[in-house]
């Protein structure tokens, strides 16, 4: 009879035992689903960094092609002008003459 009892109390220490791993099984997979999910973050605000500063990459160079259209623009609307008093002064001078 003390055969069986010692018997069953391994048994149950067996079992306690292997709750435990499962335990500490389930508490390692918690913490590793813990880093998996840090992780992602983490790469989400990465890639979250890239897209700002593509946005304003392309945001400069969209300026950047403005400003130059706005100046050219410019240039030729002078050159226009100068063109437009240089032909009205020949053609004053002419009609003087």
């Amino acid at each position: 009879a003390l055969e069986v009892v010692a018997l069953e109390v391994v048994v149950l220490e067996t079992v306690v035992l292997a709750r435990v791993v499962l335990e500490t099984v389930v508490l390692v997979t918690v913490v590793l689903e813990t880093v998996v999910l840090v992780t992602v973050a983490l790469a989400t605000v990465a890639l979250a960094r890239v897209v700002l500063a593509t946005v304003a990459l392309v945001t400069a160079a969209l300026a950047t092609v403005v400003l130059a259209t706005v100046a050219v623009a410019t240039v030729v609307h002078a050159t226009v002008v100068h063109a437009t008093v240089v032909l009205a002064t020949a053609a004053l001078e002419t009609a003087v003459l």
